[in-house]
């Protein structure tokens, strides 16, 4: 085990100048970016019974991506994006987890569409429930600055449950920021 470690972190050790070169302001290659915002959230629950429960509320948007830009105006990239709010007097988060895209018009306009799909969750942080679907998000971004984006995105989560279908609406605005 300890041969593993020592191993591992000798090659960490020496790769560093290889990992340093990765983040080269060029908008091609590796990126990663993280994103922090304000998100207003419509939850809609129509139980098997035949009643309903819909609550909008506001809360904090936030966001993840790890993935590969192709060139200046094409990135492809695994996604977390979540809402963080309260929900019936209790912490909850409602998110996607899945594949994400972003296509800038031209590569000097720094205005861009971004997209995502994947796996939709709410989770009741009080009660530790966690339930799962399916969920789509659609936006569009402009670049402020090297790195600094603002973005405006529309996230759907759907979840269907034994007892009840639970539909989730955001309208998310967020600042990101994306090292490349």
């Amino acid at each position: 085990m300890k041969k593993i470690i020592l191993s591992t972190l000798c090659a960490g050790m020496l790769s560093l100048p290889a990992i340093a070169d990765v983040f080269d302001n060029n908008k091609q290659g590796f990126i990663v970016g993280l994103g922090i915002g304000v998100t207003s959230v419509s939850t809609e629950i129509e139980f098997k019974n035949g009643t309903q429960f819909d609550e909008r509320t506001m809360g904090v948007a936030t966001s993840f991506k790890l993935g590969y830009a192709f060139n200046e105006q094409f990135s492809v990239y695994y996604t977390n994006q979540v809402d963080w709010y309260t929900f019936n007097a209790s912490s909850t988060q409602v998110g996607i987890t899945g594949i994400g895209a972003d296509y800038y018009f031209t590569k000097t306009s720094g205005l861009y569409a971004t997209g995502m799909l994947g796996f939709g969750s709410i989770s009741d942080i009080n009660n530790n429930g966690s339930t799962t679907g399916s969920g789509f998000g659609i936006g569009i971004g402009h670049d402020l600055l090297p790195h600094m984006s603002v973005e405006a995105t529309y996230m759907h989560i759907n979840i269907d449950e034994n007892n009840a279908d639970i539909n989730t609406d955001s309208l998310r605005v967020k600042f990101q920021y994306t090292w490349y």
